[in-house]
């Protein structure tokens, strides 16, 4: 049994130089000029394809979790500031603890909070806490400033009449 595959040219049957199954490039195939180096490219191109969507889903599910981090952690700092506020106008507490316990809460949540950042004006029920501060969500491994989210808090003691 011939493994070859034929082809004709001008009448004449002429034998390739491969097994169809594994098909080589030679001269009397006229489908397959180029041969090795066609393959080869055209996997290098798919790994290549393969490699550069590994890096944008990388980048982008890093980017996705500094975000998500910073949103949440946000979050809970603004739910504790706004409960110690509703609280502090029945406990009565100075401006400086106020602005204390919301400093140690945004240390325990890894928030770079700074002392100028957290502005705590009147008291009771006339209390005002004002928090402004910025988060950096920066692409990873060369560590640059992609992005920059502003948070910015005013917040009142909301006292329920009922």
């Amino acid at each position: 049994m011939n493994r070859y595959k034929k082809h004709f040219n001008s009448g004449n049957t002429t034998k390739c130089c491969s097994p169809v199954s594994g098909h080589l490039s030679c001269n009397a195939c006229p489908d397959m000029q180029g041969g090795f180096a066609d393959k080869e490219q055209t996997v290098i191109r798919k790994y290549l394809a393969l490699g550069l969507w590994w890096v944008v889903a990388l980048l982008f599910s890093s980017i996705s979790w500094q975000w998500i981090t910073y949103s949440s952690a946000d979050k809970q700092l603004t739910e504790y500031a706004q409960g110690l506020v509703r609280r502090s106008t029945y406990d009565r507490k100075s401006t400086h603890d106020i602005r204390l316990l919301i400093q140690s809460k945004a240390e325990q949540l890894w928030i770079p909070l700074q002392p100028d950042q957290v502005l705590v004006s009147g008291q009771g029920e006339k209390l005002h806490v004002d928090i402004i501060y910025h988060e950096e969500i920066k692409t990873p491994v060369i560590n640059h400033e992609l992005y920059r989210i502003e948070f910015i808090h005013n917040l009142y003691p909301n006292i329920d009449p009922y």
